[in-house]
């Protein structure tokens, strides 16, 4: 079994209503069962103590970004010539939440890149994450940037 998330999404639309990703009684919904042409505001609200949440609000013409980028990490060969899976073999999530607009024929898109730990960075790379290293030094030192 899958361990769950650490944030989980809110919807806020236009008239107030929200959309919780768990719902009452546990039962998730997805992404398409969000009314994009009504989003307002796009909540992560954290599932375990210690993380802070995000909010993207979304301006006229704006429509909302977000992914779960999962990324199994392997160490390098041990001494005996097998890879092994990062700790318990879980995989590795980046919550990516952001917008896309398009501005005089122009694509444009902003991404919040949202490590395990609760640090993040904003780029208009959607594949920007993929150039973090996770050796613990290294993202330490991109965690405090």
């Amino acid at each position: 079994m899958a361990a769950p998330d650490l944030w989980n999404w809110e919807v806020v639309y236009d008239d107030g209503e929200i959309l919780r990703e768990v719902g009452e009684g546990g039962a998730e919904r997805t992404w398409r069962d969000i009314d994009q042409d009504r989003v307002s505001a796009f909540l992560l609200t954290p599932t375990r103590d210690g993380l802070r949440s995000f909010a993207q609000e979304l301006q006229p013409g704006e429509r909302l970004i977000f992914l779960r980028r999962r990324v199994q990490l392997l160490s390098p060969l041990t001494g005996n010539g097998q890879e092994e899976l990062r700790p318990e073999g879980a995989p590795y999530t980046w919550h990516v939440l952001g917008t896309q607009q398009t501005v005089a024929g122009q694509n444009i898109q902003r991404f919040l890149f949202i490590s395990e730990t609760g640090d993040a960075f904003a780029s208009s790379d959607p594949q920007a994450n993929e150039r973090i290293t996770f050796d613990q030094e290294e993202e330490e030192e991109v965690g405090d940037a």
